[in-house]
This record gives structure tokens, sequence and C-alpha cells, in this order.
């Protein structure tokens, strides 16, 4: 206790609560007005209408936008005015005169920082625990909803708060400070964006969108804010990492605190080994913007290394400006030359794929599954909110992926990167956990290797790219069977056990569903609605035979298809895409000869039997009248649609 009266300085304290207890004070009542009030507003509304309303499982929603920005924007204000003293050469030299050691003054506006943080979401916490206790819920709050949010804010506020206090120790200018506080915090992501970014051009196959949308955004709390607003559940590990970082940076900021010169106020670096350091990444970081600037407007490769030269010069000679604080240096050139002889080096040595990335297919006994993807986006989307389905495990299947891989380096181009094209990727699951992903961006023709293997049409592949076989059938409330355009008819199920059933029915038609092109329309589409998800869409075709069993033995299918005897009459006229969504301006176009009616029950039946849901180039048009409507269906074919 008496090394604590010892130790504690009220003075200081004082002048810290002068200096930053505003923000404290004001970051509190924000708070109360958009989370807490927003939350008893929001379960007001569902006592008095517990049919109507939304649920959010993130409280920072309830607020806005307002308390996730303040994450960022109060830690630094907090930083700025506790360390202020450090850009201004009086203040500096009055606080280190006083009978206290450094590390005394240090504690005392870290603890007094973190305080100024932590109290106001305290404080939000104990009011949204007395919330949950007095208001009846509607299981729309839950203490783990906020127990989450408190952890997530206040693990994010001392990360940037602690960020902001090492580049106070790094500059002797404020401003200097609160620019390159967010600099820092985006420089993990940033950098290494840039640095993927521009390997592409030498890398063929790396798999750029994979490696920013799914590693490189979570090194940063400006880049992961996605976190705050839309995780279903909290990822704790991100959170123990955050403290453990905010400790360790705090830590080492003490040490810099310690051995920082008093005189270096108004300096941009305070300390003098440090500038060569800033001078090369920031030189470094331009060369990158540069290769980044001429991927985005597709500039050839000589040109490429033309912007890399320009860039490169722009970075160097802006920061030797901020470091001297003048203009005039451009007659430094040796720091230059030492920077463009290892960038000349490392250019090299990526283009002969020294690493033997490019080629790279690890063997089949290393292998526990593999994937093809074509469509990235959907296929993470899913994998995000579902988890992954399994991929490609047998021998042969795996032999097969190889093959495709090989083919895929094969036709790789280093230019292909500066066009634009379609993406394939190879994801491999290896025995050791890791994954090794490869992005290549292909034309037509090579995207056709798909076609040579058969490969969308293989039941693992299916499984792991359709919906269908992510959701949950149990967890459907409902799936509708609708005609196609105008609702001709429909029908809705709701019964959950036919619900399971059905879906199951589904799921084995599609691994059974021949390719693409041998498919035949039926004007009619399924959906399956699951609360809280993506609805689920599927076009019905002929080949469905055990859903449309299924739906003859249940009495839906009158009700619910659109079957020939549905059907006035079908009209087939020669293609004209000007026409296409005007049927009485298309009969008109055309006279007796050129049109050709069918209004016989056989002759439909023919028909539709014939309609294919894949075509190349149209060169009919089909209106198909259904009885009781004036306005028919359009459907255009191709030459492979055969009348006799």
């Amino acid at each position: 206790m008496r090394w604590i009266m010892s130790w504690y300085k009220k003075e200081l304290t004082k002048q810290n609560f002068r200096l930053a207890g505003w923000l404290s004070v004001g970051y509190f009542i924000v708070l109360f007005l958009t989370i807490i009030l927003g939350q008893i507003d929001l379960l007001t509304k569902a006592n008095e209408n517990p049919n109507d309303y939304h649920y959010y499982s993130d409280l920072m929603l309830h607020g806005g936008f307002i308390p996730a920005v303040l994450l960022f924007i109060m830690p630094t204000l907090a930083a700025l005015v506790l360390f202020r003293y450090l850009h201004k050469q009086d203040a500096s030299d009055f606080i280190h005169s006083l009978p206290s050691t450094r590390l005394t003054i240090y504690l005392h506006h870290i603890i007094f920082g973190v305080i100024s943080l932590v109290l106001p979401l305290v404080l939000t916490f104990v009011s949204l625990l007395v919330v949950d206790q007095t208001l009846d819920h509607h299981h729309l709050l839950s203490i783990t909803d906020i127990t989450n949010w408190f952890h997530l804010s206040v693990s994010t506020a001392l990360i940037v708060f602690s960020v902001s206090v090492f580049v106070a120790m790094l500059t002797g200018v404020t401003l200097i400070q609160l620019i390159f506080t967010y600099i820092f915090l985006f420089l993990p992501v940033g950098l290494t964006m840039l640095v993927v970014f521009n390997l592409n051009y030498a890398l063929p196959g790396l798999a750029i969108n994979y490696i920013i949308d799914d590693v490189i955004v979570h090194f940063s709390p400006l880049t992961d804010i996605n976190r705050i607003f839309m995780v279903s559940s909290m990822d704790w590990s991100k959170v123990i990492i955050y403290y453990i970082v905010t400790a360790v940076i705090l830590f080492i900021s003490y040490f810099l605190y310690k051995k920082r010169p008093i005189e270096s106020a108004n300096q941009a670096i305070v300390f003098e080994a440090l500038k060569p350091i800033f001078i090369y990444s920031f030189t470094f970081s331009f060369t990158l913007i540069g290769g980044m600037y001429s991927g985005a407007f597709g500039y050839s490769i000589p040109v490429l290394f033309l912007m890399y030269i320009i860039f490169s010069i722009i970075g160097y000679y802006i920061s030797q400006m901020i470091v001297d604080k003048t203009w005039r240096v451009f007659g430094k050139v040796k720091q230059y030359g030492f920077f463009f002889l290892a960038m000349t080096l490392l250019t090299i040595g990526f283009s002969f794929d020294i690493t033997g990335f490019v080629n790279h297919i690890p063997k089949i006994d290393e292998i526990e599954e593999a994937y093809v993807i074509d469509d990235q986006y959907s296929f993470y989307q899913r994998e995000a909110y579902y988890g992954r389905q399994a991929g490609f495990s047998d021998v042969d299947d795996l032999e097969m992926i190889q093959s495709i891989h090989q083919k895929l380096i094969d036709s790789a181009d280093r230019k292909a990167f500066l066009g634009y094209g379609r993406s394939i990727i190879i994801m491999y699951v290896l025995d050791d956990g890791s994954e090794l992903v490869r992005q290549y961006t292909v034309d037509d023709e090579v995207y056709n290797i798909f076609a040579q293997y058969n490969l969308q049409h293989h039941p693992i592949y299916k499984t792991y790219t359709d919906p269908l076989f992510y959701i949950t059938p149990s967890r459907a409330n409902k799936i509708e069977i609708m005609s196609e355009n105008y609702n001709y008819k429909s029908v809705s199920i709701t019964d959950r056990a036919m619900i399971v059933e059905l879906i199951q029915l589904l799921r084995e038609d599609t691994l059974q569903l021949p390719k693409i092109e041998d498919q035949h329309d039926m004007l009619n589409y399924l959906t399956i609605h699951t609360p809280g998800e993506q609805e689920v869409y599927i076009d019905l075709t002929q080949e469905f035979h055990q859903t449309l069993a299924w739906l003859s033995e249940q009495d839906f299918a009158k009700e619910a298809l659109i079957l020939p005897d549905d059907i006035l009459m079908i009209k087939v006229a020669p293609y004209n895409e000007e026409l296409y969504y005007d049927a009485i301006e298309y009969e008109k176009a055309y006279d007796d000869n050129e049109l050709l009616v069918y209004d016989d029950l056989a002759s439909i039946e023919k028909i539709m039997q014939r309609l294919s849901i894949s075509q190349e180039e149209p060169q009919r048009m089909l209106m198909i009248y259904l009885k009781e409507l004036s306005s028919p269906i359009m459907r255009s074919v191709d030459d492979n649609f055969s009348l006799d």
C-alpha cells in the first residue's frame, strides 16, 4: 500500500483528467444515446408488437455506425492529448523535470488512458445487463450478446490506443502521430496487399483473392471491422490476440519512451536509426503502388517496369523531404541506388521462380482432399456461413485434379493478370491441415477444361458448389413451387416432414442430372425458404424424376406445374432480339408462312419435351400461350431444337 502511494502522483492524474477526462464523458454519452437507448427502443417495440421485429445478433447494429467509428477515433484522441507534451519542447522539459521516473510518468498516462476508454464501455455493459433483466427481451438480447460486444469493443479500442501511443514515441509532431496511427493500423494489410498484388505479375497461380479475403483482412482491426457488425458467434482467439498484442506494443513503447531524447520535439522521426528504415519502407511501398496502378489500368509489362521506376523515385524523395523537413533533397541519390539494386535482384529472382512456386503440385499421398472452384464468391460465402463440404478425396479424382492443375500451369501467362477473364481456383487440403491454393485467370478456351473432364457433373463437385447441399432440411419452413413469369400456378409446402423428404429427393435428383445441354425445361422453379438464410432457387427440369413423381403422388403436380394440358397453343417464329419482350409486335412482324402455330396436344407435348434449358445462338422464338392468359411465355431456341 505504501509503495502504491509513493508511486501515485496526484498532480499527474489531475493533469490527465483535465486533458482527457472530457473524452471519457463524451464517449459514454454517445454510447448511451446510441446503444443503450437504441436497445430499450427495440425491446419496447417488441413488447408492443411481438410479431413485428428484426433480430440482430450484434449490439453494434442497434447503435448504427457511430459506435464502431468511435472505436477507432476515441483511442487515438486519448493518445494524442495524453502524450501531446512530447511534441512541445517546453512541455516536454517541464514534465521530465518533475521528481518522477519516466516509468512513473508513462504508467500514469497509460493507466489513465485505458481507464478513460474502458470505463464508458463498462458502464454501458452494466446498463445493458440491467435492461436485459428488467425488460422482456423476447430472446433479442442475451448476456452472451452483451459480453461479446463488450470484449470486442474493449479489445479493439485498446489495440488502437496502443498503436497510437507507439507512434507517439517515434515522432515529435502531433499531426504525424495522428496520420501515422491509421497508417500503422492499416500497414499490415496494406503492405501485404501491395506485395501480393505485385507478386501476381511474377507468380502465375497466386491466389490473390483467397489470400486477401481469407488471410490479409484479419491483420488489422480496420479491415476486420465486419467481425464487429456481422459475426453470429465471436472468435475469442482474435480477442485474446488483440489483448496480447496491446500489452506487447505498450511494453515496447515504454522502452522507446525511455530511450527517447527529450529535445526531440518537432522532429518528424526522433530516432536516427529509424530514418533509413522509414525511407526504404516508404520508397518500397510507393514502388508497389506504381505496380498496382499499372495493373489496375491493364498496362503492358514494359510500362509496368517504367511505373516501378517512376513511383520509386517519387516515394524516395517524398520520404527524404519528410525526414529532412525540406524540399532541397534532390542531391541525395546514394540510398536510392542501393534500393534500385536490391529491387532489381528481387525482381529477377521472382521472375525466374527461384522458390518453385509456379510449378508446384502436391503429391497424391500429401493430399487429404481437393477442390476446383469456378465461383469463388459463392463458395467462400457458403463456407463462412455453413462450413465447408467435403471435397474430392478418391485417388482417381485427385489425379484428375492434378491433371487439370497441370494444364492450367501450362496455359498460364504472366500477362493474363493484366487483362480480364474467368477465374479458376485449385485448392488442396494437405495431411498436415494446411491449404495450398492456386488461382488462374483464363480465357474461354482454357475454361472449357471443365467440359473435357466432365467435372461440373461430378457428384462431389455438385455437393460443394450447389447451395441445396448446404442447408439443413429440418430448418427449412417452406417450399414454394411456382410457374415462370406470371405465377400461373403455385403451391406452398409447409409440412416439415414433407419438406425434409422433398429436399432429400431434390438432392438425389441433382446428383443424377445429365449435362445441362441434355436437360429440358418445364417453365417451373422451386424456392426453399429457411429463416435467417438465403433462399435456394432451383429451376425444375424434366430430369428431376423422383421429385416430379413425388409431386404427382402428393397431388401437387396439377396444382403447381405447367403441364401440356395448361397450354392453349405455341407459336414459333424466327428469332428477333429487338422484339424479345413484345409478343404482339412479334406476331405482327411475320406473316402466316413464317409464323407457325401448334395447338394440338400431341404437338404441344412434343415441343415441351424438346425444350432444352441450354442453347447456343438463338434461331427461333417460341411463344407459349397458357389457358386464361393473354400474354405468352417467350422462349428462344437454337438450331438443335427440332419440330419434326
